[in-house]
């Protein structure tokens, strides 16, 4: 099964109710994440990276993908940005 989760893009893989899915997203996007994430806020990088994932997991099912095929990491720094609304996430890459 995670051979072909493997296989699936970021915007397949989100929205699923399936942590093994999602841990695909996080190996894939948690490095990048983080040194964004160390250049925006330095030593509580490990915080806003661990936020943007939250987030994603928590509003997977809310996501939009307008632009067919957002990469993951602009997807969670625009949540990480936003503030909780309740409205549906748009997400434009």
């Amino acid at each position: 099964m995670r051979n072909l989760l493997n296989e699936a893009s970021d915007a397949e893989l989100v929205p699923l109710d399936d942590p093994d899915a999602f841990a695909i997203v996080y190996d894939r996007h948690v490095g990048e994440i983080f040194v964004r994430a160390s250049a925006r806020v330095g030593e509580h990088a490990a915080d806003l990276t661990a936020e943007v994932f939250a987030r994603a997991w928590r509003d997977r099912k809310r996501l939009r993908d307008q632009a067919g095929g957002c990469r993951f990491p602009e997807v969670g720094y625009q949540m990480a940005a936003r503030e909780k609304s309740g409205a549906m996430v748009s997400v434009e890459c």
